[in-house]
């Protein structure tokens, strides 16, 4: 998707048969974590990295492993609202799932809508 496109679809929303998808952020690329040849450490928070875009341009965001998988936050992805819960939507199949509530503020906090 190309940056004219996204703004497009934050103006405008994304039309699917289920309703109206209206777009919160939207993932160009998630990193998980990488833990290289030391191994994965014994103490502390984990983070993987996702990088994408906002109602106001590019961002980028450091989540907690266990809430970037919990989430299912994946490259490629609309998160936003549909029918006033929260929904991941993957571009690569338009297949929309529920995102929970407390899954979306353990990846994100609070909203910026």
């Amino acid at each position: 998707m190309d940056e004219q496109q996204i703004k497009h679809a934050f103006s405008e929303g994304i039309a699917l048969p289920e309703g109206q998808f209206v777009p919160i952020y939207y993932l160009c690329r998630v990193d998980e974590p990488e833990f290289g040849c030391e191994g994965r450490p014994e103490q502390g928070k984990i983070f993987g990295r996702a990088y994408g875009y906002d109602q106001s341009g590019a961002r980028q965001w450091e989540i907690e492993e266990t809430a970037l998988w919990g989430a299912g936050l994946d490259d490629n992805m609309w998160v936003g609202r549909l029918n006033d819960s929260y929904a991941t939507l993957r571009l690569c199949s338009g297949r929309v799932e529920p995102l929970p509530e407390d899954r979306f503020r353990a990846a994100f906090g609070e909203p910026e809508i």
